[in-house]
């Protein structure tokens, strides 16, 4: 199902952009945690994202079994201005958590994509290997004042923990949350209770 929503923008542009959503529930396999002696089973994938449509992060699930779940996708259709665009390609990536240690049957990592100043990053994404960031042309950042940042964490609001990797033995902590009104995910290197905040398009919460 596609929404067309009007967002009001605050201040970069003149009119407010026209986004649309939708939901994918088709995914790749990317990396499992098979294998690494956590307490906890995680699996990550990358959605199929149709032409012409955006993703804010990849999804994740607490089992081995087939995904279940939906991750919200978007475009922009009217009023976009394109010197400060809705949405924007990350700068770059940094890495969140790598599996080393774990003894986990394949290599896997976590990144942050890290948004253009301006911009917001909405969720994490995964990578094969320890080294490198995927690459995902289809990815993109949220610009900030069509945004609203939200707790992670809270089963309440949908951002309950999806995995981590505690008795793994790998070098690192990292625990892995729920986006809640997206479906991706997003990483913390700590199994305290998270005190980060993801982002989401403001106009899902109604603000």
């Amino acid at each position: 199902m596609i929404r067309s929503l009007v967002v009001e923008s605050q201040s970069l542009v003149a009119l407010p952009p026209t986004l649309e959503f939708s939901t994918v529930n088709q995914f790749v396999k990317v990396w499992t945690d098979k294998g690494s002696g956590a307490g906890m089973d995680g699996a990550f994938y990358r959605p199929v994202v149709p032409a012409g449509w955006f993703l804010l992060g990849d999804y994740g699930q607490g089992n081995y079994n087939a995904p279940n779940g939906t991750v919200l996708v978007m475009r922009v259709v009217d009023n976009d201005d394109p010197d400060h665009p809705a949405l924007a390609r990350p700068q770059t990536f940094a890495r969140v958590w790598a599996d080393k240690g774990s003894g986990a049957d394949k290599d896997g990592s976590f990144w942050a994509p890290v948004a253009p100043f301006g911009y917001v990053t909405c969720g994490h994404v995964v990578a094969e290997g320890h080294d490198s960031p995927p690459n995902i042309p289809e990815l993109r950042c949220l610009r900030y004042d069509l945004a609203t940042s939200v707790a992670l964490g809270d089963p309440a609001n949908g951002s309950g923990l999806i995995w981590n990797d505690r008795g793994s033995g790998a070098d690192r902590d990292v625990a892995v949350y729920r986006v809640p009104e997206l479906g991706v995910f997003w990483a913390v290197p700590t199994y305290d209770p998270p005190t980060e905040r993801a982002n989401i398009p403001s106009v899902l919460l109604g603000t």
